[in-house]
């Protein structure tokens, strides 16, 4: 019997030319899948310093015979005086311009970015971004410090809510609350024993509050059902905690206690918001003051996870008010003119502009404005005076942005932003349902100045 072939020639030739397509495409979706679903488990986060002042209050001075840098160092904010005529430019708004300003409110994001000398935006790999300024994420926990060498002022920032463990009793009973109370103030000359009672909270079973969330507090303090306890504000502020752990200290606090009394707390606080370091270096050479931001000297838990996008230093210097007559000198074309307070707040877009043009290492997929600066370069003018900011090292990763009075805030700005690790997008169709990123693997070796 002549047994006839299943298939013809054609067809599994046919079916030979397929299998290469397809195990490409398998390749292809494994990768897409590794991308999206990957998490590196081996790759232990990196250990960064975190910084805390524990300077003085006395202003921090800079000068030659030109111009004369004061800074403040509670605030890191500063001025620059130009010895010639007198003019005083402000790193940030002065306070009570800030304090007048009908559009911002006190708290909120825009009046934090207002006080800050440095903006700081990271993302993940959906392409979400968190933003962190200065005055909020590290000014307000003391998480920086100030270096001052005959050269430079140095201020050296940790923007994120990192977790900093002071040896401070998290919950306190009658007896206990009045014993270290007591020792306190035998061995802390003018202690403020009231602020430190207001950051402890009495919680009675006997007598909850309509606020009091007595199922919550019965499963995180086991002694809540039987005395009446005190417990810690787990919002209060760096600065505090810091002086009420020495307090605590000199009244003969030991480790081994704090550790016994950690275990009447069973409730956990822990961030999620990754801390960066960043150092901004001040210098004067001259007329002119140079900021420079090394990049080697910006550390991160996890760039993997949480990269770097974008730094934006110093975003309101020179900003001037509402009451201020003056302009801006952007790079538009042969460099153009914004007014002050010119009342075109209500356009859709603030002006941005990409310094040298577009990033052609990145794809782009629409053309709808051309936004090039041919030049690297920006100024404000006040009165009679005037500043300009030149941008070196670093100049082909920032654009510029500028806008007038009645936005956002009641200020005239113009600065830089800098996009310090640039980010694709993955074209993944319908498998996944969000977008995806791939971002640089590491931040460039070189600064901004």
């Amino acid at each position: 019997m002549i047994k006839k072939p299943l298939l013809s020639e054609a067809a599994i030739k046919r079916i030979k030319g397929l299998i290469a397509p397809v195990v490409i495409t398998l390749i292809i979706l494994g990768v897409i899948l590794f991308i999206l679903n990957f998490k590196d488990n081996s790759a232990e986060e990196a250990k960064i310093e975190m910084y805390s002042y524990e300077g003085g209050e006395e202003p921090i001075i800079m000068e030659n015979d030109k111009i004369k840098f004061t800074m403040n160092p509670l605030t890191t904010t500063f001025d620059v005086e130009v010895k010639s005529t007198g003019a005083i430019w402000h790193s940030i708004p002065e306070e009570d311009a800030i304090s007048a300003d009908t559009i911002v409110n006190e708290g909120t994001d825009e009046y934090n970015r207002l006080h800050s000398l440095l903006l700081l935006t990271y993302s993940n790999d959906s392409g979400a971004e968190t933003k962190y300024n200065t005055f909020k994420n590290s000014i307000e926990n003391s998480t920086y410090n100030i270096e001052v060498t005959s050269e430079y002022v140095k201020v050296m920032y940790t923007l994120g809510t990192m977790a900093k463990e002071y040896k401070i009793p998290p919950v306190l009973t009658v007896d206990t609350r009045k014993q270290w109370f007591d020792a306190i103030k035998a061995s802390v000359e003018d202690a403020d024993i009231d602020s430190l009672s207001g950051l402890y909270k009495k919680y009675d079973i006997n007598n909850p509050r309509k606020s009091d969330d007595v199922e919550d507090l019965k499963a995180n303090y086991p002694l809540y059902e039987t005395e009446v306890i005190y417990i810690l504000d787990p919002n209060t502020k760096e600065r505090f905690k810091k002086v009420f752990a020495e307090y605590f200290e000199k009244a003969g606090y030991t480790d081994e206690q704090y550790e016994a009394d950690k275990q009447l707390s069973l409730k956990t606080s822990s961030s999620k918001t990754p801390p960066f370091n960043v150092s901004v270096y001040y210098r004067l050479d001259g007329d002119d003051l140079v900021v420079e931001i090394p990049f080697n000297e910006i550390a991160y838990n996890n760039m993997s996870k949480n990269p770097l996008y974008t730094l934006t230093p110093l975003p309101y210097f020179g900003a001037g008010t509402t009451d201020d007559r003056g302009f801006m000198v952007i790079p538009e074309g042969g460099g153009a003119v914004i007014d002050f307070n010119n009342g075109k707040s209500n356009y859709t877009q603030k002006y941005y502009s990409d310094i040298y043009g577009w990033n052609m290492g990145i794809v782009r997929k629409e053309v709808v404005r051309e936004t090039r600066s041919s030049f690297n370069c920006y100024g404000i003018s006040k009165g009679k005076n005037s500043v300009l900011c030149i941008l070196e090292d670093g100049a082909s990763y920032g654009y510029i942005n500028a806008d007038v009075a009645g936005r956002d805030n009641s200020f005239n700005f113009v600065n830089t932003t800098y996009n310090i690790v640039p980010r694709e997008q993955y074209d993944v169709g319908s498998i996944a349902d969000r977008a995806v990123y791939v971002y640089l693997p590491e931040i460039p070796n070189e600064a901004l100045v």
